[in-house]
């Protein structure tokens, strides 16, 4: 009933007003202003929840800042009563997408037309790139999240429960995005998957906020990780954030000073076929990086690329006798399925020798699998698993979390 209601209000609403336009020659008129609540501060000062009730032009409202370590693809800057945001992103003007985020309640400075205006903190977000999702949970702030990309990438059970009350709806993305559902919600941002920034163009004429996250062409998954702090500056939350991201980094590298030294380093090869074609991540990818710190060697990794880019499956083949070890296999349940789709796969080493890993081990009994939206955020869980894959004896009692073997039959 709620979606239906959306549906019938917002969106026709939205469609008429465009239509209306089309037909008179009008700009958009612009939202009605929400009532400002009062404001509610955490423990370093910022504004975490409401606006700014008398503005002080001499106070610095932003008392932490963020300051990516890792991160090479955004960058972020403080003034008293907003933040310049800067993403490098394919599609957006000179390959750079510019944000202004002013604190609500203080007036918009001038000087800023090349940059897209949010208010902060936010108080409705959309997040189209799973990854993402879960630095909300880790915040704490599910409450402000009104739509994600589809429901079977919400394993997380505060966003299942906002799918199921209706608080959360599935707004799709890329091709798929619901333009009008998304722009019924009234998000203050929504957050979309670089390489759909293109896609997007009709969400920013409706005068939505489209903010692209270029982690998948971070050459590090620290870097990839630190991408959650977009979503803390988009909420004020650059306190909590840090503390996060501090105690992943001191987590991640303590796991990876165990394998650091080893010599013997298995080249493993990642995902799986389709259709003919092998997306595979370039050389230089996090994904990649991240399994090279848990003591492997990526097959690929003399090619300089960050992308994650088709490759014809007849050179993977020809290849095969230095693929050891297949790892993130999806939706197979066994070898014989996959040999099934594809007989050549038999000449792969790892196929020889049963060294093939699903990314389906924490697939829970409601059918919800998690590790499409835990590698960004907790890439010392990946890590681990990794290491103990390839160097058991670097991290002896440790549990798979995310992986398991593909056995070689279904059942």
């Amino acid at each position: 009933m709620r979606l239906r209601s959306i549906r019938s209000v917002g969106v026709w609403a939205t469609l008429s007003a465009c239509l209306s336009c089309a037909a008179g020659g009008c700009g958009r008129a612009p939202a009605p202003e929400a009532e400002a609540s009062a404001p509610a501060f955490d423990a370093s000062g910022a504004v975490v929840s409401g606006c700014v009730e008398s503005y002080d032009p001499g106070r610095d409202y932003f008392p932490v800042k963020a300051e990516p370590v890792d991160a090479e693809l955004f960058r972020l800057s403080y003034q008293g009563s907003y933040k310049l945001l800067d993403i490098d992103a394919a599609g957006a003007p000179g390959g750079t997408a510019r944000y202004l985020l002013v604190q609500c309640g203080t007036p918009v400075p001038e000087g800023f037309d090349d940059r897209t205006v949010v208010s902060v903190p936010a108080r409705r977000l959309a997040v189209t790139h799973s990854y993402l999702q879960e630095a909300l949970v880790l915040l704490d702030a599910v409450d402000r999240l009104v739509g994600v990309q589809r429901v079977e990438y919400a394993a997380a059970p505060a966003i299942r429960a906002g799918l199921e009350s209706g608080a959360i709806l599935p707004v799709g993305a890329g091709h798929h995005t619901d333009i009008e559902l998304i722009s019924a919600l009234d998000p203050d941002a929504v957050l979309v998957y670089e390489p759909f920034l293109a896609e997007s163009g009709m969400l920013t004429e409706l005068g939505v906020a489209v903010i692209p996250s270029s982690d998948g062409r971070e050459p590090t998954m620290m870097g990839a990780t630190e991408w959650m702090s977009v979503v803390g500056a988009l909420l004020n939350r650059e306190a909590d954030m840090a503390r996060v991201l501090e105690e992943t980094r001191e987590r991640y590298r303590a796991l990876a000073d165990r394998v650091r030294d080893v010599e013997r380093r298995p080249r493993f090869i990642v995902g799986r076929p389709y259709r003919g074609s092998w997306y595979l991540p370039g050389g230089r990818n996090n994904w990649a990086r991240l399994i090279e710190d848990a003591g492997g060697r990526y097959v690929l990794a003399d090619d300089s690329s960050s992308s994650s880019l088709p490759r014809a499956l007849e050179g993977v083949i020809d290849r095969g006798d230095e693929v050891e070890v297949w790892i993130g296999v999806s939706d197979a349940s066994s070898m014989a399925e996959l040999l099934a789709d594809e007989p050549r796969l038999s000449s792969l080493q790892a196929v020889r020798d049963a060294r093939v890993w699903g990314s389906d081990g924490a697939r829970g009994a409601d059918g919800y699998n998690p590790y499409w939206e835990h590698r960004l955020p907790y890439p010392d869980r990946m890590l681990a698993d990794l290491i103990r894959i390839l160097h058991p004896d670097r991290l002896p009692g440790h549990e798979l979390r995310y992986f398991r073997p593909l056995p070689e039959e279904s059942g």
